[in-house]
């Protein structure tokens, strides 16, 4: 874990052997980044920062990106972050850790409802969603809110759906409000 290669690079004894060896290294791969890089909401982050605490992920990078640059190999390796969600922040956060540029490759969304209008829409401005193209998704909202009728129209959406595209997510939104189920009647059964 990034933790565990920090503890490694501070450490006297291993220091100097894991410094040479990031030096030359030729490809980092960073999976879930976004959970390493930036998962921490607007107030932890500020606490953190007055508290001058850095995720150890990014110390990491910035640990290769020192090591490559005294190896003369700064532009010889190669970051792969992977994230289902990779937001701006992540996004800078790798890139500026690691004192490299990096290339985002995304899975093509399917084009926004609102494209032909606009097509500047979307997080990256190509006219597409981050929906998958091909998804089918159904809103419903069960009324009253309650565990048998919730479930009832649950299984009649998934029956509506056509066979081959039978792979399903279901999800259940909840509120404490009145007249709202509470999560824990969910989590019961």
């Amino acid at each position: 874990t990034p933790r565990q290669i920090q503890e490694l690079l501070d450490t006297p004894l291993t220091q100097a052997t894991w410094r040479r060896a990031i030096g030359y290294l030729d490809m980092v791969v960073v999976d879930e980044a976004d959970r390493l890089v930036n998962k921490w909401t607007m107030h932890q982050r500020r606490v953190r920062f007055l508290e001058q605490k850095v995720d150890p992920a990014v110390v990491v990078l910035k640990a290769i990106e020192v090591q490559t640059t005294k190896a003369g190999r700064r532009d010889d390796w190669q970051l792969v972050a992977a994230s289902a969600t990779m937001s701006r922040r992540t996004h800078r956060n790798l890139k500026f850790s690691a004192g490299i540029d990096l290339t985002l490759i995304r899975a093509p969304g399917s084009d926004h409802w609102e494209a032909a209008e606009k097509p500047n829409l979307g997080q990256y401005g190509d006219g597409t969603t981050n929906w998958p193209a091909g998804l089918r998704h159904r809103c419903r909202v069960p009324n009253p809110f309650r565990f048998p009728k919730v479930m009832s129209v649950a299984a009649q959406t998934i029956a509506e759906l056509p066979e081959k595209t039978r792979r399903v997510l279901v999800v259940l939104a909840t509120t404490p409000e009145k007249g709202r189920a509470l999560k824990s009647v969910y989590g019961l059964n």
